[in-house]
């Protein structure tokens, strides 16, 4: 096999690996997230709006995006999707997110 060939597959090789690790953490991400909803409700509504975390990050993100900031709206993605999981006040929930959560951000 040519070297150029060689290296065109090897680039393939690893952009399909690439591709299989991303599927894998947003499936365990979504697992996770499926826990963490199931976990939390219902919620007790009769104190403090437990959503103010959820919209604010939202909202940031809304905002990053109008302003064509891709590294802060990724950071308000990964933010949003730690406060879904947060609602749940599963410690261990969180620890076991945020890894993926950074795997899962662009470089």
């Amino acid at each position: 096999m040519k070297k150029q060939n060689l290296r065109e597959k090897t680039v393939a090789d690893l952009q399909i690996r690439e591709k299989e690790l991303a599927d894998q953490l947003f499936a365990l991400r979504a697992l996770l997230e499926r826990h963490a909803i199931e976990t939390t409700f219902p919620l007790d509504l009769t104190g403090a709006d437990p959503f103010v975390e959820v919209r604010r990050h939202l909202d940031d993100m809304r905002r990053a995006d109008q302003a064509g900031d891709d590294l802060a709206k990724d950071d308000a993605h990964r933010a949003f999707h730690g406060a879904v999981v947060a609602l749940a006040g599963n410690r261990q929930l969180d620890l076991a997110l945020e890894p993926i959560l950074l795997r899962l951000q662009r470089p």
